[in-house]
């Protein structure tokens, strides 16, 4: 799916691989047992994201109003937001590795593996929580 606006969507599957691109100010409801979730360019949108064995994949600037919760059982969890995109990241993963001490740089906030209620300091921060059980998170800055 994609180039989406002011829509509430629900996704569901079982084996099959969910992509969402170009959406804008939408609720996001994804739930896959098996199959990868691929979200590109999501922005000032909520989105809840839950895999049992997929991989979840994020890319692009979140904008400032956006809230992404995207937990796996036992796949990973990746994410890619630039540098200048402002950010709060709550991480944890159970049995798998994460960048849950991200560096601190302008603009973004990491908060320690136990938080996961996040308060932003500012309005303008888009926030993310990243759960794994066995998977690894990754998040990187390019």
């Amino acid at each position: 799916m994609s180039e989406i606006s002011d829509a509430h969507l629900h996704v569901k599957t079982l084996s099959g691989s969910i992509r969402l691109a170009n959406i804008r100010d939408s609720h996001l409801d994804i739930r896959s047992v098996g199959g990868d979730v691929t979200i590109h360019n999501v922005t000032a949108s909520s989105a809840e994201v839950n895999t049992a064995h997929g991989r979840i994949n994020y890319e692009g600037d979140p904008g400032r109003a956006g809230e992404f919760r995207l937990s796996s059982h036992s796949g990973d969890v990746y994410i890619s937001v630039p540098a200048s995109a402002s950010v709060e990241i709550s991480s944890h993963s159970v049995n798998g590795k994460s960048d849950q001490y991200l560096p601190k740089r302008e603009g973004i906030l990491a908060r320690s593996p136990r938080n996961l209620f996040l308060k932003s300091t500012t309005t303008d921060t888009s926030r993310f929580v990243l759960r794994s059980f066995k998977g690894n998170i990754r998040v990187s800055r390019p």
